[in-house]
């Protein structure tokens, strides 16, 4: 037995072995041989008929890049708006790797199954007539019949992106976004009128002027999301799906109507108790002194958008907030225990920052030795209308020591609040807007044994006493030991 195995087996199997890596490098060699003819069918394919314009530096073999296709590159592809090429390009990319079937390739045939992106950069403008530079570039000279003798064809299977940026500039409604994808990854099945594609990204909002949403702005998102797109409709459904922003985890799902302006109609949840669910939308600042912080308690998010994307805004509606939770200092070891409220975020009827509104209702904790407990509301983010709750008992020195913010670094003693403020607040002239805070405004603050020492400063401020009146717009400050001051 051992002897056929030697003898009949094993020749056998070296035979197939030889053969399938003859098969292999014979591919690599069909491409390479047959790579001028290549490129001239992709250029030729893309200029043929569209009023825009690409150019390729050269055409190399890459056998291993989409493995198990085999590729080729396209070097330093560019598409321009028409053919004059001193104008800046519509897109531009370092390497563009269009993979091949190999069995295809034996018949002679090119049917590209994946396309892969590297360093490059697409920009679209959408124009003040409405038109899109992109869709404008690519719009055809004349109708083509369809070729089926020609060997250059397109079956798409998979896209991958690595470091590309995609920048929009809207000229009628003044508005820039700029995202950068450190990889993406999109897989297509094609099923009668369906397709199913699963979305996987990494990326960044480098920048972003859109009216309500410029938080997002430096924020870093990784999504997984499946999609089941209807081609007859124009309609995508998107299934239970995930996306990480700053490290908070949500689960999205619901539909997007191309049909009607990318009409959205999505809800998003938390996907577990976490800060960072909310922490995740606050400014860069913010976010980055808390995100090495610990908690402990029942946290949620929940959201819903809706409403069209394209020449709109949609829709925004958010509910946020925790119960029983501790908020860990892990570096000082200090915590703010028992913090409770309820946010709740709207963008309003026109979508807008002038109707849009926070709120926060039942807030209280204890940081330390120290109790809070209070509201707040703010409408219109453009002329903010303010109300605000506020009564507290703070140890001063504990504040420094639970968010280590450096200007409270050297205050010590205790102040107590009690704030009520319910105006119309105008920031670039906040001594006028002081001045009629009167029938909706009552406050009060009193100072025990504060001490303040500045790090920039030689001496201590030490032993201050006082209370704090806002009475009928004025405020009144009363110095123990003292008189009275008015001002």
């Amino acid at each position: 037995m051992e002897r056929i195995l030697k003898e009949v087996y094993l020749p056998c199997i070296i035979n197939i072995f030889a053969l399938i890596l003859g098969l292999i490098a014979l591919a690599p060699y069909l491409l390479y041989r047959n790579q001028d003819l290549i490129k001239e069918m992709v250029l030729s394919r893309l200029n043929k008929a569209m009023v825009g314009h690409t150019t390729i530096e050269g055409v190399y073999i890459s056998p291993f890049k989409n493995f198990p296709y085999i590729s080729i590159d396209l070097k330093n592809l560019k598409f321009y708006d028409t053919d004059d090429e001193s104008n800046p390009p519509i897109y531009a990319f370092e390497d563009v790797y269009l993979g091949f079937d190999i069995w295809d390739i034996f018949k002679g045939e090119y049917t590209i199954k994946k396309v892969h992106l590297s360093k490059g950069k697409l920009h679209i403008i959408r124009y003040k007539s409405g038109n899109i530079n992109l869709l404008l570039a690519k719009s055809m000279k004349a109708q083509l019949e369809e070729d089926a003798d020609e060997p250059l064809h397109l079956d798409l299977q998979k896209i991958t992106l690595n470091e590309v940026s995609i920048e929009k500039d809207d000229e009628i409604t003044q508005q820039h976004i700029l995202v950068h994808f450190s990889q993406a990854s999109s897989g297509f099945k094609y099923i009668d009128d369906f397709i199913d594609a699963h979305l996987d990204a990494s990326f960044e909002i480098k920048d972003m002027n859109v009216p309500g949403l410029g938080f997002f702005k430096k924020k870093h998102f990784h999504i997984a999301s499946d999609l089941h797109y209807n081609t007859q409709k124009n309609y995508v459904e998107v299934r239970p799906s995930q996306f990480e922003l700053e490290g908070g985890l949500f689960e999205m799902q619901g539909s997007i109507d191309l049909a009607k302006n990318a009409y959205l109609d999505i809800e998003i949840k938390g996907r577990k108790p976490d800060f960072k669910l909310i922490t995740s939308f606050a400014p860069d600042y913010i976010y980055e002194r808390l995100k090495s912080y610990k908690n402990e308690g029942d946290i949620y998010f929940k959201g819903k958008i809706v409403g069209a994307i394209i020449d709109d805004s949609p829709k925004i509606d958010l509910e946020f907030g925790c119960k029983n939770a501790h908020f860990i200092n892990p570096n000082a070891n200090k915590t703010l225990k028992d913090l409770n409220f309820a946010g709740y975020f709207s963008n309003g009827a026109k979508r807008s920052l002038e109707t849009s509104e926070l709120y926060l209702q039942n807030l209280s904790g204890r940081p330390d030795e120290s109790v809070f407990r209070g509201s707040f509301h703010i409408k219109n983010f453009i002329d903010p209308y303010v109300s605000v709750d506020l009564h507290s008992n703070l140890k001063l020195e504990s504040l420094y020591e639970l968010f280590e913010i450096e200007a409270l670094k050297g205050l010590s003693g205790k102040m107590v609040i009690d704030m009520t403020i319910d105006e119309l607040l105008d920031y670039n002239d906040m001594e006028g807007t002081l001045g009629k805070l009167k029938d909706g405004s009552d406050s009060r603050v009193i100072l025990k044994d504060v001490r303040y020492k500045p790090a920039d400063y030689p001496h201590a401020i030490e032993n201050i006493n006082a209370e704090l009146d806002f009475v009928a717009g004025e405020l009144v400050i009363k110095i123990f030991p003292g008189t009275n001051q008015k001002i």
